[in-house]
C-alpha cells in the first residue's frame, strides 16, 4: 500500500493577486490580470500585454541584506512558501532539518539577471560582479536561498523541462515523500516576467495581440510571472498536526514528445503518454476524472495539439469532461504555470467550482470540447489532473483528488526492484567512449590546454580541458550538428547515443520510443542564450534572436537529444548548478526502482564558454598552470575547466541478467542534503552535509562504511570542498585509507559542472572491472589533509561496494553507492 501525500498548506503571487485570498475573490469574479506590460519598454512590440505582479515592492518583503543575494524569481517563491507554511500549521524548528526536502520548478529562473549580466559585460561595468551578485544569477540560487531562510537540510532538486516544470516538480516531492526520502516537501514553480522573454516569444509570433482567449479566438500567448509553493506530506503527519488537508496528490506520468525543439507533436500522442501514466499511477481510471486544467496557452499549435489528445484520450466520455484554462487570467508563467494552476484548482475544487476558460468566443476546433467558457461552474468534483507541456516536448500530469479521511491508500502493485547501470556513454576531453576512457585514465592522460576559443587577456587563467574539432556525426549519423546545435548539445547526443549502443538497444526508434530520459545541466546552453541576449544588446530589444531564443531555455539540450533519439519515456531536465547529473542518477534510480520506467538514461553535458570561463575568474576559481593539479593536496588551488558529456542506462537488474544483458554495477543506496550556512555563495566546509549524505546513502544500501572499497570525490582545489570532502571521509574512513583506492578523474580532464561526478563513477567502474585504479595518483601524506598516503591501487578484498561523492560550491551534498560487478579475471586475480 502507499502513503497517502496530501498537500497541506499553499502560498502563491501572480498577476491577480499576491495571496490566496485575493487570488480566489479574482477568480470568483471571472476578473483577468492582464494589462499592458508596465515593468520595461513594449512600445515597439505588436503585442503589449502581459500579467505582472502589481505594486510590488521588494523592500515590504525582505530587509536589504537579502536582497543582496535574491533574485525576483526567489523573492516570489519565498513569498509563497511563507503563505504556505503558515497554512500548513508547520513549524519547522520543531522539524529535523534533514526530514525537510526543496523541490522547485522553473524555466527561466535568474533570466533578468542574466540579462542584466550581458548588458553590464558590454557596457564594460565589472564593478557589481562580486560574490553575491554572482549567486543571484545563478538559476538554482533559489534552493539555497529557500534552504537558507528556513535552516532546511534535506533532498533538494531543480526541475527545468520549460513549461511542464513546476508539475513535475510536483511528482518529484510525491515520490520523495512516498519513499521516505522526505517527511515534508516544500515544492512549487516560480519564474518572472523579463523583456527578453517577451521579446523571444514575439519573435516567434506566438505572442497573442490582446488578452490571450486559449481554445478560441486569435492564437497567441500572454506571458505572465508569479509563484506558488505547497507543503507536501504524509497524511497522517497532516492529520496529527492538525493541519488543513486541501488535496490528495495521487500519481503523475511524464513523457517526451521526440518531436520538435517548440512545436508539439499535432497528434499529440507524447501527452496521451503522460495522462495514462499519470492514471495508472494514480491507480485510477479515466472515467474518474472530473475536471481538466488544461495547459491552454492560446497557440494555435497547443491547443489544436490539446484537444485532439483530450478526444482522443477519453474517447467516448470526451466531452462530459470539463477543462478550462486559468492562463486566461494570470498569462502564461512558463515554468511556474503548473504551480500556480495546480493552486487555483485545488482552490477552486475545495469551494466546489469549476475555473473558467475567460475571453472565450467561439472554439477554434469542431470538437464537441466543454471549455467552461467565461463563468465559474457551481460543480462538486472529486479527482482531476493537472497538464502542462513545454518546449523540447517535454510533458507533465498530476492526478489530485479532493480529501476524504476515510480514503484508503492506492495499491501500487509494484515491488521495490533492483536498479543497475547497463551502458555507458561517454564524450571526454581525453577519449571518446568507456573503454577508451578507460584506458587513457590508465595512462594519467590529460587535456590540460591553453584555450584559442576565446580571450583570456581580463581572466587570472587562460588553461582549461577543451574538445576540439568535434564531429558527432561519427558517432551517430542522425545528429544533425547545425549552427542551432551547441556544443553541450552535441556532446550530450553522442553521450547518449554510445550509451543505447553499448547497452544493446537497437537503434530503431519504435524500440526507443519507451525509454525515458533524465538530463542535468548546470546552466542552459549558453550559446543560445548569449546569441539571443546579445542580439537584442546590440540591435536593440526589438531585434531578439527567433533562430537562437527556443535554445536558451534550460532543456533545450534535452530535446536535442531526446528528439534526435526518439526517446519519449518518462523524460525530465534537472539544474542543480554542480554535480547535476548525480542528483539526476538519483532521480533514474528511484524511477526504474519504483517501475515508473524500465529503461532510462541519465546524464549530461558541459562546455567550457566564454561567459563561464568569466565567472570562474571572478570567482578566483581558475587554475593557471599547464600542469594537473593534486586531488586532495594541500598546496593545490583553482581547478581547471573541462567540457564533454556522460550518459548512463538504468534499468532492473533481473531484466538485464533474464536477457544477457552485462551489468557494469548496481545502484544500491544515495543520499543528498543541501547546506544552509550563513554563507550562501558557499557550502558549509564543517561538512556534515555531506557526512549525513553519506550516512543515508549507507543505510538505504543497508551496508556499513566498512564495505566500502573504491571512493571518488569531487575535490578539486577549492577550500571549502577540500575541507568538507575530507572531513567527510575522514569522519568515517580516517584509520582505513589504506584499504580504499581514491577517485578523482577532474586533474586529467578538468570540472565540469554537471558531469564530473558520472565521469567519476564510470572511472569507479572500469577500476573495479580491471582490477587496477584508475587514474592512480601518488599522494604523501604532508601532501595532503589525510594521516595517510593516498595511491592504493585496489581496496581490500572485503570491500565491494564504491562510494560517489559530490559537493556543488553553493552547498548541494551528495553519496551514491555501488555494488560493482566484477568479471571473472578480476576475481581471480583478487583471490
Amino acid at each position: 500500500m502507499q502513503k497517502q501525500v496530501v498537500v497541506s498548506g499553499m502560498g502563491i503571487i501572480c498577476g491577480i493577486g499576491n495571496n490566496k485570498a485575493e487570488v480566489m475573490e479574482r477568480i470568483k469574479t471571472c476578473e483577468s490580470g492582464i494589462r499592458q506590460i508596465e515593468k520595461f519598454d513594449v512600445s515597439m512590440y505588436d503585442s503589449k500585454f502581459g500579467s505582472e505582479v502589481k505594486n510590488y515592492d521588494e523592500s515590504q518583503y525582505f530587509d536589504r541584506n537579502i536582497l543582496k543575494h535574491v533574485n525576483l524569481c526567489s523573492q516570489f517563491g519565498l513569498i509563497s512558501i511563507r503563505e504556505a507554511l503558515a497554512q500548513s500549521k508547520l513549524d519547522l524548528l520543531n522539524v529535523d532539518p534533514y526530514e525537510v526536502g526543496i523541490c522547485v520548478g522553473s524555466s527561466h529562473g535568474a533570466l533578468d539577471v542574466i540579462h542584466d549580466f550581458y548588458r553590464k559585460i558590454h557596457a564594460g561595468n565589472f564593478q557589481s560582479f562580486d560574490e553575491a551578485y554572482l549567486f543571484r544569477k545563478l538559476h538554482a540560487s533559489i534552493l539555497k536561498v529557500i534552504a537558507h531562510q528556513f535552516q532546511i537540510n534535506g533532498v533538494m532538486s531543480m526541475v527545468s523541462t520549460a513549461c511542464a516544470s513546476g508539475n513535475n516538480a510536483m511528482g518529484m516531492a510525491l515520490d520523495w515523500v512516498r519513499t521516505g526520502k522526505a517527511n515534508y516537501v516544500i515544492v512549487g514553480g516560480s519564474d518572472v516576467l523579463d523583456q527578453s522573454l517577451h521579446a523571444g516569444f514575439s519573435a516567434l509570433k506566438a505572442v497573442s495581440p490582446q488578452s490571450c482567449s486559449p481554445f478560441s479566438g486569435i492564437p497567441g500567448i500572454t506571458l505572465g510571472e508569479g509563484a506558488a509553493f505547497f507543503i507536501v506530506e504524509n497524511c497522517e503527519t497532516a492529520i496529527k498536526r492538525e493541519a488543513p488537508v486541501l488535496a490528495e496528490i495521487l500519481g503523475y506520468g511524464l513523457s517526451g514528445d521526440a518531436y520538435h525543439a517548440t512545436s508539439p507533436d499535432p497528434k499529440g500522442i507524447g501527452v496521451q503518454l503522460a495522462m495514462d501514466r499519470a492514471l495508472k499511477d494514480s491507480g485510477i481510471s479515466k472515467e474518474d476524472v472530473e475536471y481538466v486544467n488544461a495547459h491552454g496557452t492560446g497557440t494555435d499549435g497547443n491547443d489544436s495539439m490539446e484537444s485532439n489528445a483530450h478526444m482522443s484520450f477519453f474517447g467516448d466520455i470526451a466531452s462530459k469532461v470539463p477543462t478550462s484554462s486559468t492562463k486566461s487570467f494570470f498569462g502564461h508563467a512558463t515554468g511556474a504555470a503548473g504551480s500556480l494552476e495546480t493552486c487555483v484548482s485545488i482552490l477552486c475544487m475545495n469551494e466546489g467550482i469549476l475555473p473558467p476558460t475567460l475571453n472565450f468566443t467561439e472554439s477554434r476546433y469542431k470538437h464537441p470540447i466543454d471549455y467552461i467558457p467565461n463563468e465559474i461552474r457551481q460543480k462538486q468534483i472529486s479527482v482531476m489532473m493537472c497538464n502542462n507541456y513545454g518546449f523540447a516536448g517535454n510533458n507533465s500530469v498530476t492526478v489530485l483528488k479532493r480529501f476524504q479521511k476515510q480514503s484508503p491508500p492506492i495499491k501500487t502493485g509494484q515491488r521495490k526492484r533492483r536498479v543497475g547501470i547497463t551502458g555507458i556513454g561517454l564524450v571526454s576531453p581525453i577519449a571518446i567512449g568507456f573503454e577508451a576512457f578507460g584506458k587513457a585514465l590508465k595512462e594519467k592522460t590529460h587535456a590540460i590546454n591553453k584555450t584559442n576559443r576565446f580571450d583570456t587577456k581580463e581572466t587570472n587563467g587562460e588553461h582549461g580541458c577543451f574538445i576540439e574539432n568535434f564531429k558527432p556525426s561519427r558517432f551517430n549519423k542522425q545528429i544533425n550538428a547545425d549552427r542551432r546545435m551547441d556544443l553541450v548539445s552535441q556532446f550530450s547526443t553522442a553521450a547518449a547515443s554510445l550509451c543505447l549502443d553499448d547497452a544493446g538497444i537497437p537503434k530503431k526508434r519504435k524500440v526507443r520510443k519507451d525509454i525515458g530520459i533524465v538530463m542535468c545541466v548546470s546552466s542552459a546552453p549558453k550559446q543560445g542564450i548569449h546569441e539571443h541576449l546579445t542580439k537584442m544588446i546590440t540591435k536593440g530589444p526589438q531585434y531578439p534572436s527567433s533562430i537562437f531564443f527556443p535554445y536558451s531555455t534550460q532543456n533545450s539540450a534535452l530535446g536535442h537529444v531526446s528528439i534526435t533519439l526518439g526517446l519519449m519515456g518518462a523524460t525530465s531536465n534537472l539544474h542543480v548548478d554542480g554535480c547535476s547529473s548525480l542528483n539526476g542518477i538519483i532521480y533514474g534510480q528511484s524511477m526504474v526502482e519504483s517501475g515508473r520506467q524500465d529503461k532510462l538514461i541519465v546524464g549530461g553535458g558541459d562546455e567550457v564558454f566564454w561567459s563561464y570561463f568569466e565567472e570562474l575568474s571572478l570567482l578566483r576559481e581558475l587554475n593557471n598552470d599547464q600542469n594537473p593539479i593534486v586531488p586532495f593536496g594541500k598546496d593545490s588551488f583553482g581547478y581547471h575547466p573541462g567540457e564533454g558529456a556522460a550518459f548512463m542506462m538504468l534499468e532492473p537488474v533481473d531484466e538485464a541478467e533474464t536477457n544477457d544483458r552485462k551489468v557494469y554495477a548496481e545502484l544500491v543506496g544515495s543520499g543528498m542534503t543541501i547546506d544552509s550556512n550563513q554563507d550562501m555563495h558557499c557550502n558549509d566546509s564543517s561538512g556534515k552535509g555531506l557526512i549525513k549524505a553519506i550516512e543515508m546513502a549507507l543505510n538505504e544500501a543497508g551496508i556499513n562504511a566498512r564495505q566500502i572499497g573504491w571512493i571518488s570525490g569531487t575535490e578539486r582545489g577549492l577550500v571549502n570542498i577540500n575541507k568538507a570532502e575530507t572531513k567527510a571521509i575522514n569522519h568515517y574512513w580516517s584509520s582505513q585509507l589504506e584499504d580504499i583506492s581514491i577517485v578523482n578523474t577532474i586533474p586529467l580532464i578538468g570540472w565540469m559542472d554537471s558531469v564530473s561526478p558520472v565521469m567519476n563513477l564510470a572511472a569507479m567502474i572500469y577500476s573495479a572491472q580491471n582490477g587496477d585504479l584508475v587514474p592512480c595518483y601518488d599522494v604523501s601524506k604532508e601532501e595532503s589533509f589525510f594521516s595517510t598516503s593516498l595511491g592504493n591501487k585496489r581496496p581490500a578484498l572485503d570491500r565491494e561496494y564504491g562510494l560517489c561523492l559530490g559537493i556543488a560550491r553553493e552547498g548541494f551534498n551528495y553519496a551514491l553507492i555501488i555494488k560493482p560487478r566484477l568479471n571473472s579475471q578480476v576475481v581471480a586475480f583478487n583471490t
